[in-house]
């Protein structure tokens, strides 16, 4: 701030000062400690940091981004939401296909047994062809009975446990868009927190509230749905 001359011939500190100094060189010498000063618009920050904060929060484009960043929170939740309930749906649907595979492989396992048991019955009989012929050929049609069975279980075994893995590489496909869909909103939530923080905003809007119930909701699932039932 410069010192000008008034009117009368003396000088005055500024736009403001009294015309009290007889020269220019002693105006500026009573007043050279201000020299150097900045302004300091915010309370007791420098002007130095209220430029960097200035700088690092842009306010300027704050607002263009907010409303940007909302539709995208408000898109990102509702895809979210939309894979959440299908993985609800299709967790029903691998917890059945579990207990259908538990059960047909429970079988298969009994009527291996049973398949075990009787071919240790034709062994035993062969031994002693003469007297128990018939008792032999009674074991084998038996043998062949319960073989019959357990193909029928064993393929049973097999196309129930075909769909287990089918449905299950399904709902871990959708699993994993659903991971890739939190990452994005957990971004535009941290970006959205952000600049209400810069704006001095303390009320979170419903897209931001809406934003970070959708990754709780989507949390709460779990990975790999046949394992989770213990496949």
């Amino acid at each position: 701030m410069p010192c000008t001359k008034c009117k009368e011939g003396k000088y005055k500190w500024g736009k403001t000062g009294e015309c009290e100094y007889a020269t220019k060189e002693a105006c500026e010498s009573a007043n050279h400690k201000y020299n150097n000063m900045n302004p300091t618009p915010l309370g007791k920050k420098t002007y130095a940091e209220y430029a960097k904060e200035l700088k690092e929060y842009n306010l300027s484009s704050a607002y263009k981004v907010e409303l940007k960043d909302v539709k995208t929170l408000d898109k990102l939740a509702a895809q979210l939401e939309s894979i959440t309930e299908k993985l609800d749906k299709d967790l029903g649907k691998i917890e059945d296909l579990v207990f259908n595979y538990n059960k047909a492989e429970d079988e298969y396992k009994e009527q291996r047994d049973i398949l075990d048991r009787a071919e240790d019955v034709v062994e035993l009989n062969k031994q002693e062809v003469v007297k128990a012929q018939k008792l032999v050929d009674s074991s084998v049609k038996d043998m062949d009975k319960q073989e019959k069975k357990w193909n029928k279980t064993f393929d049973k075994t097999i196309k129930t446990e075909d769909k287990l893995v089918g449905a299950n590489e399904k709902y871990k496909s959708n699993y994993d868009k659903g991971e890739a869909l939190k990452n994005k909103l957990k971004s535009a939530v941290k970006e959205v927190q952000a600049q209400l923080k810069a704006l001095g905003v303390k009320d979170n809007p419903q897209a931001l509230q809406n934003g970070e119930w959708s990754i709780e909701e989507f949390d709460k699932q779990v990975p790999d749905a046949a394992k989770y039932f213990k496949y």
